[in-house]
């Protein structure tokens, strides 16, 4: 199961994506590698070296769904001023609540929410903005509302750095779950949404695996 049909059955299932996302983020306990996408220092580091000559020096950068802000304040050691932002209030809290330089800020923010965007973008002018697999975690039916936010946040000098899994990543990691099993990490993602709405997607791959963590 990829983590496009992770988001599209936990919203058919709960019908709130900010819901979701609080109970993932108010459910963290701290546990080593519960945060499946966390990225390693030497990858943030590969993908600054894709976008840093690219990106204005002079603009804001915006980590746009930035979660608990690991990737922000990676961030705030090479630009000077980055804000982080997130659907998740719990989310933004457990960013702050970190060790966080001065010129690195957090604000809650709907990604499919052109219209905040803008008024962002009238607070901050144009902006950078940094994108770690987010929109792929979104359902198919909000992507283009996020695209819309982040032109908007944008404007006409900003630069955008995507990065999102392939459409052929779901079949890889569906030979990795049979093969290996789900980690820790991807179990909890699934116990967001009640049983009976996603077996019927992941039969074939996860459900054996989801009953027996």
């Amino acid at each position: 199961m990829t983590e496009q049909e992770i988001a599209d059955a936990a919203i058919s299932a709960d019908g709130n994506l900010l819901a979701v996302w609080e109970r993932w983020w108010t459910a963290l306990d701290g546990t080593p590698g519960e945060i499946v996408w966390d990225a390693d220092a030497a990858d943030l580091a590969a993908d600054l070296q894709r976008f840093a000559a690219s990106f204005d020096k002079r603009l804001p950068v915006v980590d746009f769904g930035c979660g608990n802000g690991r990737q922000t304040r990676f961030l705030g050691r090479h630009f000077t001023t980055v804000l982080g932002v997130d659907i998740s209030p719990a989310a933004i809290d457990s960013a702050r609540a970190a060790e966080n330089p001065p010129h690195v800020s957090y604000r809650v923010l709907d990604a499919r929410d052109p219209d905040a965007a803008a008024e962002l973008h009238r607070e901050f002018g144009d902006v950078n903005v940094y994108v770690r697999g987010v929109l792929q975690a979104l359902p198919s039916a909000a992507r283009p509302r996020a695209v819309r936010s982040i032109a908007r946040l944008l404007g006409a000098t900003g630069t955008l750095f995507a990065k999102e899994l392939p459409p052929e990543a779901g079949s890889c990691l569906a030979t990795v779950v049979q093969r290996h099993g789900l980690s820790p990490g991807i179990a909890r993602v699934m116990r967001l949404i009640p049983p009976d709405r996603y077996r019927w997607r992941i039969s074939r791959v996860c459900s054996p695996l989801i009953a027996s963590t």
